[in-house]
């Protein structure tokens, strides 16, 4: 992104929540379930959904990936228990760098999920400075165990039983090609894992008909999300990040600082 465009979206843009608000309304006008991705899962294994006999549903499946400011997270929740209440759930993954212990036991104990967003394949390249893919792959063993006790550590501080996870995108996974979900991929660590679902696990994302993410301009993402309401697409899926909502001047800048040592750390 550039540097120009950056500065605007990091510390001038105007709050764009009231978007947020009336996709949600419009969700619930046109009929859509919202829940969140541990729900959706759940209600796939209790066949809840039987896509087989041409039944028409509409679920909006709603996850948020809090890399940055765990304060608007909490307004993006207030506007669902506005709109949806307890009719509806959302799933919200901290990093554990943007764990919020009140915030997240507010979210729990509302009835909406929360869930781990790990990123120990990252993590431990930065750690030990292994710039080199075959050697990384090497020490995934060493990779799997660090995540075990990591989102041991998380549940831990949490007080939450995290049975669905999300992986985190660094800039160190698209350098090698190496998603943090490849940490699954190993069946033991999965079982100790303990969890019942990450978030793009094929079992459950091969039901998802239309995925957005807000990455893309707001504009672009509002509209196309709108669009496919309006097609009445059965299972749609939506993944927002709170920094592209509102700005957190604070968070905004302690994680562009550290991104900025890590960068240079990596280069030299």
């Amino acid at each position: 992104m550039q540097l120009s465009k950056r500065i605007y979206e990091d510390y001038l843009k105007k709050s764009r929540l009231s978007y947020y608000e009336h996709l949600l309304y419009y969700a619930k006008e046109r009929g859509y379930m919202m829940t969140g991705v541990l729900g959706f899962y759940r209600m796939l294994q209790d066949h809840d959904f039987d896509f087989t006999k041409g039944k028409k549903v509409k679920v909006l499946i709603n996850r948020h990936d809090i890399d940055t400011s765990p304060k608007v997270a909490y307004q993006m929740f207030q506007i669902e228990q506005m709109v949806y209440g307890k009719q509806g759930s959302t799933t919200y993954y901290f990093r554990n760098s943007t764990v919020d212990k009140k915030i997240i036991k507010e979210i729990e104990q509302y009835g909406y999920e929360t869930g781990y967003h790990y990123e120990e394949i990252a993590d431990y390249e930065k750690e030990h400075r292994i710039k080199n893919k075959e050697l990384l792959f090497e020490h995934l063993p060493q990779i799997r165990e660090k995540f075990l006790n990591d989102l041991e550590s998380y549940r831990s501080l949490t007080e939450t039983q995290s049975l669905s996870i999300a992986s985190h995108g660094d800039f160190i996974n698209t350098k090698y090609q190496m998603q943090n979900t490849l940490i699954l991929e190993d069946e033991s660590t999965r079982q100790k894992s303990g969890i019942e679902v990450e978030a793009y696990d094929e079992s459950m994302t091969k039901y998802i008909e239309a995925r957005f993410a807000d990455q893309m301009l707001l504009e672009k993402f509002y509209g196309e999300v709108i669009r496919a309401m309006r097609q009445e697409i059965s299972v749609i899926m939506i993944l927002t990040h709170p920094r592209n909502w509102k700005v957190d001047i604070i968070a905004n800048t302690k994680e562009n600082l550290k991104r900025a040592i890590q960068g240079s750390k990596y280069r030299f």
